[in-house]
C-alpha cells in the first residue's frame, strides 16, 4: 500500500531516493525496483511494482477488457512508455530523462501515495493539481466517499 507524501531531492544524474515505506511495500515483488509510466494529461508519473505491470499485461489478452481495438492499442502505448527502474544499493532510482521531462522534474520531486499505486510529481505541479481538486471538491454538495466495493454501473441503453 502506497500512502503519504514524501519530498526528495533529485541529483544531477537524476538519482532520487525512494521512500522506505514504498520499498518495503515492493519487497515481495519479483523485480527490485519500480515501474514508471507517464500520466496522460498530467505532468506526473504513475508508479507501482512489476507484479502490477504483469497483471495489466495479462488483462490485454482478455477480449472483454477493452471496448475496441483502438482502445487496446492506446493501452499498449502505455507499455511502450513504461520504464522499469531498478533500486541501487542505497534505495535510490535513476529517473530516465524522458520521464523527468514529462513530469517537469528537475531538482526536487514528491511521491504521492495512491493506494495500489503512487505518483511522482514536480512539487509545483502537484500543488496546482491539489488546488484544482480542492476547488472542485468545494462545489460538491456531499463529500466523496471512500468505497470498499466498486460502485455498480448503470447498464448502458441499447441503441
Amino acid at each position: 500500500m502506497f500512502t503519504a507524501e514524501f519530498e526528495f531531492k533529485v541529483d544531477r544524474k537524476g538519482r532520487i531516493s525512494v521512500p522506505a515505506d514504498y520499498r518495503s511495500t515492493l519487497a515481495h515483488d519479483s523485480y527490485s525496483g519500480i515501474v514508471l509510466i507517464p500520466v496522460e494529461g498530467e505532468r506526473a508519473l504513475e508508479g507501482f511494482g512489476n507484479e502490477r505491470l504483469e497483471s495489466l499485461a495479462k488483462a490485454l489478452d482478455d477480449p472483454d477488457t477493452y471496448d475496441d481495438e483502438d482502445e487496446l492499442e492506446l493501452v499498449k502505448q502505455h507499455f511502450a512508455k513504461a520504464r522499469r527502474v531498478p533500486f541501487d544499493g542505497d534505495g535510490r532510482i535513476v529517473l530516465p530523462v524522458e520521464t523527468r521531462k514529462h513530469a517537469g522534474i528537475t531538482d526536487t520531486a514528491i511521491y504521492v501515495g495512491g493506494g495500489n499505486t503512487f505518483r511522482l510529481w514536480h512539487p509545483e505541479a502537484y500543488e496546482a493539481h491539489k488546488e484544482r481538486l480542492e476547488a472542485k471538491a468545494r462545489t460538491r454538495t456531499k463529500p466523496v466517499p471512500l468505497r470498499l466495493k466498486p460502485r455498480k454501473r448503470k447498464p448502458e441503453a441499447e441503441p
